[in-house]
């Protein structure tokens, strides 16, 4: 049993109170904190994958581009090589004329049927990038706001972990050393954060079991407190009118 007055009793659960909402307010610091992490990292990713497919892009532009370009050198050929092969005198410089044509006509044909192949390649490439890029657009749009949204609630719950510190200190000026311990350990440990509750019809109203007669009657013929014997609690009773 441990003697305490009103007072005593008023600080202990305003403690407890302060305690507990620290607690809550450290766990959300370390989830929001976690969340801002992802939501960071799955950013990175998108603009990663987005840099990435768009070098992929580039680079089957500048492979159709370099194709086109090859089949319009080949095309220029067989033109000049339609022109001298009007001014020929000879029968073997026709023939090699010919090989010559018919051979540059062999290589435009290939190059036609590669740069088709490309285009194809490259628009259905684009199709996709530009479906997955309004998706990844979306994404960064949404989680940009929601990691303002969750920054504001850090920089908030960092201001009232303060208050609830100051709080703390002056409340535990007032306390007993032994109670504070004992206070401390039970908040952090018990279930629902309960260090200290009443007892109502002789029912430690931290476990709901009842506790012995004698001791209830103690609570209620002196100010005092002691622990429930059931759940280690620190409990009180609460005089009412």
């Amino acid at each position: 049993m441990f003697e305490c007055s009103a007072n005593d009793v008023k600080n202990l659960v305003e403690l407890q109170k302060n305690i507990s909402s620290h607690m809550e307010l450290e766990e959300f610091f370390k989830t929001a904190v976690k969340k801002i992490a992802e939501i960071d990292q799955k950013q990175l990713k998108a603009d990663s994958l987005i840099k990435t497919v768009s070098g992929q892009l580039e680079s089957m532009r500048k492979d159709y581009a370099a194709n086109e370009a090859e089949l319009k050198t080949v095309e220029d050929g067989i033109a000049k090589s339609n022109q001298k092969l009007a001014a020929v005198k000879h029968d073997q410089e026709y023939q090699s004329r010919q090989k010559e044509i018919t051979d540059l006509h062999v290589k435009a044909h290939e190059l036609n049927d590669s740069g088709l192949k490309l285009l194809e390649k490259l628009e259905t490439a684009e199709k996709q990038f530009n479906a997955k890029a309004k998706d990844i657009e979306t994404f960064l749009k949404t989680s940009t706001k929601q990691r303002a949204e969750l920054e504001k609630k850090v920089v908030l719950a960092k201001k009232q972990l303060q208050k609830l510190d100051d709080s703390a200190t002056k409340l535990k000026a007032e306390v007993d050393d032994y109670l504070l311990s004992v206070l401390e350990d039970n908040v952090r440990h018990n279930l629902n954060h309960l260090g200290v509750v009443k007892v109502e019809d002789a029912v430690c109203q931290g476990c709901n079991v009842n506790v012995p007669r004698q001791v209830f009657n103690e609570l209620q013929k002196n100010q005092a407190m002691d622990m429930c014997p059931n759940c280690r609690r620190l409990i009180y009773w609460e005089h009412t009118e």
